[in-house]
């Protein structure tokens, strides 16, 4: 939900020193939750806000705006690396933690790591981060205007705007919103997978060592996903590319509203990860191409903000009705029509007249 708020700090102040704020609330957190909290009240001060604001701050929005401002050319193919490495943190992180409170017993051993996990995010924000090539005299992708190199590369493709867009500018471009409320669909089944997709292959008849393996599956395709957009996603319009991964999780959907047999639920896990890992991955990059990087922070932080509120209601809405029916095969039919109807969103996404063909 902070997303915006964050976007407004990068803006002001640059990464590195979100990052260094981000390690700080990290250690904070941590270091809280491992030796004062003992309430309720202060879990949620402490996890709730403390170390989900940090957690923001050293993550996602801080890493795409670097990624946009160092990469045009190659921009997809950095966002792609970028995301992956992230996901593969997301992938190992809990195992390390529950392996640390299996081995020691203690479960306070976690906290200190996220805290561990601070003072990392801070060396390496000092040390290594530069929040825009022209701060060491040097250009995106390290090609030098006017150049051969970038004479060779004026011809693209892929749509990557050279105007300067305002905040308020693009908040009144229906492109923005329509990028926005495109990935919202894919935002949503991973809402509704969360909340609901164990009991609703529970009720199926599925057992429950057969739904952890599939969902082990999830993961992995989840980083192919981000991957795949890397070798073709400064050749293809991510708009484009968004609207083929959320039919790829709309016929995921469609496998596990009528699951009946293991190979249809794997599907589904595996469809929904390469989807999502899509998604998440096409979206800076399209909001970065059409939009540039003047206000990309505070661009990205509203489209993270949009796909939140979306997102968190299809599962509200999903237990209403598996309370009335005793079944949620009807709402993971409903969310197949709405990514078919969001694909449809990215398509309409009106790709511009590139200034350099």
């Amino acid at each position: 939900m902070p997303a915006p708020l964050i976007g407004q700090f990068i803006t002001k102040y640059g990464q590195k020193k979100t990052f260094i704020v981000g390690g700080l609330l990290l250690i904070i957190g941590g270091l809280l939750m491992a030796f004062v909290v003992k309430t309720t009240i202060g879990y949620l001060i402490a996890f709730g806000v403390i170390l989900s604001i940090g957690s923001q701050m050293a993550g996602q929005v801080t890493m795409q705006t670097s990624v946009s401002a160092w990469f045009v050319q190659k921009r997809a193919l950095a966002m792609s690396i970028a995301t992956v490495i992230g996901a593969i943190g997301s992938f190992i992180s809990p195992r390390i933690l529950n392996s640390i409170v299996a081995s020691t017993g203690r479960w306070q051993d976690a906290w200190l790591l996220v805290a561990g996990l601070g003072v990392v995010v801070i060396i390496i924000a000092v040390a290594l981060v530069v929040d825009k090539p022209s701060d060491k005299g040097q250009y995106p992708d390290g090609i030098e205007p006017g150049s051969a190199v970038a004479a060779a590369q004026k011809f693209s493709r892929v749509y990557k705007t050279s105007e300067v867009y305002d905040h308020k500018a693009v908040l009144k471009n229906r492109n923005f919103w329509f990028i926005a409320l495109a990935a919202t669909g894919a935002f949503c089944l991973y809402s509704l997978n969360s909340a609901a997709a164990v009991k609703h292959f529970t009720t199926q008849g599925f057992e429950s060592a057969a739904i952890v393996a599939a969902v082990s599956y999830m993961g992995i395709a989840n980083m192919v996903g981000k991957l795949s957009v890397g070798p073709i996603g400064d050749k293809v319009e991510p708009t484009r590319m968004m609207a083929v991964y959320l039919l790829i999780i709309a016929v995921g959907t469609l496998c596990s509203a009528f699951a009946k047999s293991q190979a249809m639920m794997v599907a589904y896990y595996l469809l929904l990860g390469l989807g999502f890992g899509g998604v998440t991955t096409t979206m800076p990059v399209a909001i970065s191409n059409y939009f540039g990087n003047a206000s990309f922070a505070k661009n990205i932080g509203v489209a993270q903000l949009t796909t939140t509120i979306f997102s968190s209601t299809l599962p509200l809405i999903a237990g209403v009705v598996f309370d009335n029916t005793g079944t949620y095969v009807g709402v993971y039919i409903v969310a197949a029509v709405i990514l078919v109807v969001t694909a449809a969103l990215a398509v309409m996404v009106k790709i511009p007249k590139n200034s350099n063909n």
